[in-house]
């Protein structure tokens, strides 16, 4: 192959002439080697919050199911358990203790639930909402019977 300006040699696949810098029209292909592709795992957000306030969600029922046993004996003068006597007085202050307990953690669970539910929506979010909600209504309802018994 030689160059049509000057007519000096070139060598093989050259694209511009050596001596008198002229292009020879051939086009040079660089071969293109794949390179491996990295994705980062996807990672849903707002999952601790979810949790977080669905775990105190539950805490919250099971807690107000237990006052909701123990308000319902407040009506008996005197209960007997492990073979300990316990009067009135003290299980309207069991009870209630145990109410204000589950209304705490119902209003910490709730606005966690609600913050996670502005991340993302998931049926954890939900649950903690309705279970959070629920508590809090079962608390007023058990916090007005007691005050009435007593």
């Amino acid at each position: 192959m030689f160059c049509s300006k000057c007519g000096n040699k070139l060598t093989e696949g050259a694209a511009f002439c050596p001596s008198c810098g002229a292009p020879t029209g051939v086009t040079q292909v660089t071969p293109v080697t794949a390179q491996p592709i990295y994705y980062m795992p996807y990672k849903k957000p707002g999952n601790g919050l979810s949790i977080a306030g669905m775990v105190l969600g539950i805490i919250a029922a099971v807690y107000s199911f237990s006052a909701i046993i123990v308000a319902c004996t407040t009506e008996y003068a005197v209960r007997v358990s492990y073979g300990r006597v316990y009067y009135r007085n003290d299980l309207v202050a069991y009870a209630i203790g145990l109410t204000v307990f589950q209304t705490i953690l119902a209003l910490i669970g709730l606005p966690l639930s609600i913050a996670g539910m502005t991340k993302c929506k998931s049926g954890k979010n939900i649950a903690g909402i309705i279970l959070n909600s629920i508590t809090l209504l079962i608390s007023l309802i058990i916090f007005f019977c007691v005050v009435s018994i007593n």
